[in-house]
């Protein structure tokens, strides 16, 4: 686990920018309406404009480039633009893997060696964050694919904390055995983006391609 300042860097400016952008056109108004049309609900999916998410994704992967030094061989697309409220969409905790419980995502199926890169772009003080810890032996040994990740009672205070700052060009790179969660804020809302890569071929099992239907019927290569 390893945490960036990336505020200055170019391809992330240009990633703040064109979101700011892409939202003013969405509701059709300025930024400051735009943030309150955000704040009382409204929200926006950004993976329904692929031409958009290819033009983040290059920005993105020149950032990944130039800062894991890690020579990534997949990238999930779209990317994960997420607008963060400070209550939870109805149903959402009722969810098998509802993030607002201390998680590892390799307990929802992420291959081994995967890694996620999450950046905040846009966020208030009192917003909603990622809470980030240190790994933990005893979690560490549940590698198998729970049906919820409320299977495992976990106690916070076994945890200790890694501290992340809150704040815009924050950026954040772990493996998915590293633990972590959501926290609800009191008011304003969360943009931020994360990403899933590889550092094998995922489209090879034990030296040999997927076949077609293994590659169509995978849920860990669909995700």
């Amino acid at each position: 686990m390893k945490k960036y300042n990336i505020q200055n860097n170019i391809h992330f400016k240009k990633i703040k920018k064109d979101i700011k952008k892409r939202l003013k056109s969405r509701f059709k108004c300025n930024w400051s309406e735009v943030l309150k049309k955000l704040e009382t609900g409204s929200n926006y999916n950004f993976k329904n404009d692929l031409n958009f998410m290819t033009k983040i994704e290059f920005e993105l992967s020149q950032i990944l480039q130039q800062i894991t030094k890690k020579s990534f061989r997949s990238i999930e697309f779209p990317a994960n633009i997420r607008i963060s409220h400070n209550k939870p969409p109805k149903g959402y905790l009722k969810r098998p893997y509802a993030t607002d419980n201390v998680h590892q995502d390799s307990w929802s199926g992420e291959p081994p060696d995967s890694y996620i890169f999450f950046m905040y772009i846009f966020l208030y003080k009192n917003c909603s964050y990622m809470k980030m810890f240190n790994k933990n032996l005893k979690l560490s040994s549940h590698r198998k694919i729970l049906k919820s990740y409320k299977d495992i009672k976990i106690n916070e205070n076994d945890l200790k904390e890694f501290y992340f700052p809150k704040k815009s060009g924050s950026a954040i790179l772990f493996d998915t055995n590293t633990p972590h969660k959501s926290v609800r804020g009191v008011n304003g809302i969360r943009i931020s983006l994360d990403v899933r890569f590889r550092l094998k071929n995922p489209y090879i099992k034990n030296k040999k391609i997927y076949t077609l239907k293994e590659f169509s019927t995978n849920k860990v290569l669909k995700q």
